[in-house]
């Protein structure tokens, strides 16, 4: 596993969720597979309502299921906790995908600008800290000659 595949779980996960409580709190949505139409923009109004409504479908059709976090104890025995309230489905999944035609897009789109964009984010911060690391070797040399003289 790489960090940029931990960072994109994560970041997925986030924005799915944040949709599913727009669904939860918002009410609304439902009724069909989605809209069959606007991936395009990727943040119109319209397609967020399209995701929003095929979310709240997916919600009455048992394809979502209790999200489930493993962890390891320093014994390195695993145990599994459910979120309460908390669920999920695997857009990985081919069949699932085929039944939400505007998830399935976002799951595609996402997939190589998220990629892409923490590539470029950890450049960035890979320069800073070598920036950071080289201004504090050049501090301590001037440092030690300070000392020195």
């Amino acid at each position: 596993i790489t960090v940029i595949t931990v960072i994109t779980v994560i970041t997925v996960i986030t924005v799915i969720t944040v949709v599913v409580l727009g669904v939860v709190s918002g009410g609304g949505g439902g009724g069909g597979s989605g809209s069959g139409g606007g991936g395009g923009d990727g943040g119109g109004s319209a397609w967020a309502l399209a995701l929003r409504a095929e979310i709240a479908w997916l919600a009455t059709t048992g394809l979502m299921r209790p999200n489930r976090t493993h962890f390891a104890n320093p014994k390195g025995e695993r145990h599994l906790f459910s979120k309460p309230h908390v669920f999920e489905t695997d857009l990985h999944e081919a069949g699932v995908r085929e039944r939400l035609p505007e998830l399935s897009a976002f799951f595609r789109e996402t997939a190589t600008r998220l990629a892409a964009a923490f590539t470029a984010r950890i450049k960035q911060v890979e320069a800073a800290a070598e920036a950071v690391a080289e201004a504090a070797a050049v501090a301590a040399v001037t440092d030690a000659e300070a000392a020195a003289a």
